[in-house]
């Protein structure tokens, strides 16, 4: 139901389904570094291209949320007759679709949350995650109001695995009246109204879209302005991978989202175990 970038390991071998939902009016291709370093270390992603990057096209939080689960099913009972169509027998690379996480970057994350509570019956997902999640509306926000907020309901979160919330710290700066990443709907609600085990790491020096390719500061999204970003894509892929290794692959790597001394950027950090 919609384009699919796949990224796969260059190693044989049975891997975790992760399915990633791009921020709002964003290009799937803009997050290939950071996906790409996320599947090296062992899962298959597929990313899909919700709507092409115009505002007055972009679908509701929920429409987006209902056709990600529709992807998502697409993928999980598709992917392997995919992966050996286009790949050399060689290769070898496969997915169990049972073992499945969610994650999302901005108003992506915020619907990778829904779909676990709007559609439960249909994600099968054991694992979410979520790259500084905006909730409420996409912008440019409707004047004195923010939309629904997800997480205005706790009970919608108690999920049974742990949570990770990856936050920037200078999310919520950005051009007057267009703040990406606002204070009032940022990943710190998201942190909040999770069960434990819940974990929450935060680069603090970055902006909302320096996870995204390139070394050049984001003219809406405020962030990195010295040519650091690439720092940030290592340390958020790590995280990504130190949490659904953990839970996904049952190799316990929590120790790398509760200590982060030896993180490349300057971080912060709280978690409920």
């Amino acid at each position: 139901p919609r384009e699919v970038r796949l990224f796969i390991p260059e190693r044989s071998g049975s891997y975790p389904l992760l399915q990633f939902q791009h921020g709002f009016i964003s290009d799937v291709d803009s997050y290939t570094d950071l996906l790409s370093r996320v599947a090296g270390f062992g899962f298959v992603i597929a990313a899909p291209q919700m709507y092409v990057g115009d505002p007055s096209t972009a679908p509701s939080v929920t429409d987006e949320t209902a056709a990600a689960v529709e992807v998502l099913a697409w993928v999980q009972a598709n992917v392997n007759s995919v992966l050996a169509a286009r790949l050399s027998p060689e290769l070898g690379v496969s997915v169990n679709p049972a073992n499945t996480g969610l994650l999302g970057h901005s108003r992506g994350g915020q619907v990778a949350w829904r779909m676990l509570f709007d559609h439960p019956a249909g994600t099968q997902a054991r694992a979410i995650a979520g790259v500084d999640p905006v909730d409420g509306n996409a912008p440019p926000f409707p004047p004195g109001g923010t939309g629904e907020l997800v997480t205005d309901d706790p009970g919608a979160f108690q999920f049974p695995f742990p949570s990770l919330i990856i936050g920037m710290g200078l999310g919520s700066s950005g051009a007057p009246g267009f703040e990406c990443a606002p204070a009032n709907r940022n990943y710190v609600l998201f942190y909040d109204v999770s069960r434990a085990p819940r974990y929450e790491v935060v680069a603090n020096d970055y902006g909302h879209s320096d996870m995204l390719n390139g070394d050049n500061p984001d003219g809406v999204c405020f962030g990195s302005i010295d040519g650091t970003r690439g720092l940030v894509r290592v340390f958020v892929a790590g995280q990504l991978a130190a949490y659904f290794t953990s839970v996904l692959s049952a190799q316990n790597a929590f120790s790398w989202l509760t200590d982060l001394s030896n993180a490349p950027v300057a971080t912060a950090g709280r978690f409920e175990e």
